[in-house]
C-alpha cells in the first residue's frame, strides 16, 4: 500500500471517529422536556423526597392517616405542549417527613426550565414521619411554594 493511500485511509477512519463521537455525545446529553423538569425537580427537593410516577410510589399501611390510594386521581405526572418549543411538565413528590405531597408545575422552553410553580396538595398521606420537632412547620394545603421565573 502506497504511502498516500495509508495517510488517505488514516484520515478516513480519524473523521469517522470524530463524526461517531460527536453522535454519541450528542445523544448522551439530549434530554427531553420531560426529563429535564424531572431532573430540575429532584435538585430542587433533595433527597429525603420521592419524585412520583404513581402513588403506589409511597408507602402506606393499616391505620395511616390518609391512604396514597385516594390520591390515584390527582398524582398524575403529565406534559402538555404550549407550542413547538415550549412544554408545560407536570410533577409530584412525597417526603416521609409529614406526609406532604407537592404538585410541581415546570415551564420548559428551548430545552431550558422557564419557570416553576410548586404547591402542597395535602400533608399527613401515607406512612410519614412526624417533624422530629414541636409542632408542624409545614404549610397547610393549597399553599403556593414556589412562583418564580427561572434564569
Amino acid at each position: 500500500m502506497n504511502t498516500k493511500l495509508k495517510i488517505g485511509a488514516i484520515i478516513l477512519l480519524a473523521i469517522v471517529i470524530v463524526i461517531g463521537g460527536l453522535w454519541i455525545f450528542d445523544n448522551q446529553f439530549s434530554k427531553t422536556p420531560y426529563e429535564i423538569a424531572k431532573n430540575f425537580v429532584s435538585n430542587e427537593v433533595g433527597d429525603d423526597w420521592v419524585l412520583l410516577e404513581n402513588v403506589s410510589q409511597i408507602p402506606y399501611q393499616e391505620g395511616n392517616k390518609k391512604d396514597p390510594k385516594n390520591y390515584e386521581n390527582v398524582v398524575k405526572p403529565n406534559i402538555s405542549a404550549i407550542n413547538s418549543d415550549t412544554f408545560l411538565i407536570t410533577l409530584y413528590t412525597w417526603t416521609k417527613y409529614e406526609g406532604v405531597l407537592v404538585k410541581w408545575e415546570i415551564t420548559i422552553k428551548d430545552n431550558k426550565v422557564t419557570h416553576q410553580y410548586a404547591e402542597v396538595i395535602d400533608k399527613a398521606i401515607g406512612g410519614y414521619t412526624p417533624v422530629p420537632f414541636e409542632g408542624s412547620h409545614l404549610p397547610e394545603p393549597g399553599r403556593v411554594l414556589i412562583d418564580v421565573d427561572v434564569k
